[in-house]
């Protein structure tokens, strides 16, 4: 069956729109239908293929965001749209909602909601607002966003589903090897091997890429000194179950 969802990434990143093409890709019914760093470029590819969604940047070569959306809205043919940057503020949320841009997320962000967004433009008329995350899930995404572990590695969303799971149930990390990898693998379709890898994957980049200062200003006196240099990931785990267990008692 042809994919339905056609899918354009503009975006100053080499490697977010590899990554990000690669998870629409792995999606049933969308597909990446062009990828740029170019406003200009974007533009021209929206005009030929007529995408369903548009993922963009504010930042982009030749033609900014902003300007590439407005020339989109004045000839009529502007997508589904989201846009994921850093550069957010209340005057450029007002002007993007002008434009017609229906989601706006500031990196780092969660892949799932986008993805979510996504699939809601394939259903037509204008897409659903994406389901608003519990205090839990937006406290897990802190941390991760604190610790740098980078929301488009798929070992992001593994532990993100991970540390869910343990605050729900703190047992599961007596048995991480045992209980908890293998009902992630069949969460995510997938073995152990696969689920400890990408986790391993995802907390090397978030050490060697990641601001120790900023990690470490983050969790406090008693949980930097075990942070600063990478922990296992069942360390890790427990790391932040222990953090955000603290930050719930203190906000009780």
């Amino acid at each position: 069956m042809e994919k339905a969802i056609s899918v354009v990434v503009a975006d100053l990143s080499s490697g977010f729109r590899h990554l990000i093409g690669e998870m629409i890709n792995e999606e049933e019914n969308m597909y990446l239908a062009g990828a740029t760093d170019n406003g200009l470029a974007t533009f021209e590819m929206i005009e030929k293929m007529r995408p369903t969604v548009l993922i963009t940047d504010l930042y982009l070569r030749n033609m900014e965001g902003p300007v590439m959306l407005q020339r989109l809205k004045d000839a009529g043919i502007m997508p589904h749209t989201a846009v994921v940057s850093t550069l957010f503020n209340e005057q450029m949320a007002e002007k993007l909602d002008e434009l017609g841009v229906e989601l706006y997320l500031s990196k780092p962000f969660s892949v799932e909601r986008l993805l979510d967004f996504i699939r809601g433009c394939g259903e037509g008329g204008r897409a659903a607002a994406p389901t608003r995350p519990s205090d839990m899930e937006r406290l897990v995404e802190d941390v991760l966003g604190h610790s740098f572990v980078m929301p488009y590695l798929k070992g992001w969303k593994i532990l993100r589903e991970a540390l869910l799971r343990i605050m729900e149930d703190p047992e599961m990390l007596t048995g991480v090897t045992k209980v908890l990898y293998p009902e992630l693998a069949r969460h995510f379709g997938t073995g152990t091997t696969g689920i400890e890898r990408c986790i391993r994957n995802a907390l090397d980049v978030a050490w060697r890429e990641g601001d120790a200062a900023v990690r470490e200003a983050y969790f406090g006196a008693d949980f930097a000194p075990s942070l600063r240099k990478r922990p296992g990931n069942v360390r890790y785990m427990k790391l932040a179950a222990e953090y955000m267990s603290r930050r719930m008692r203190q906000k009780e």
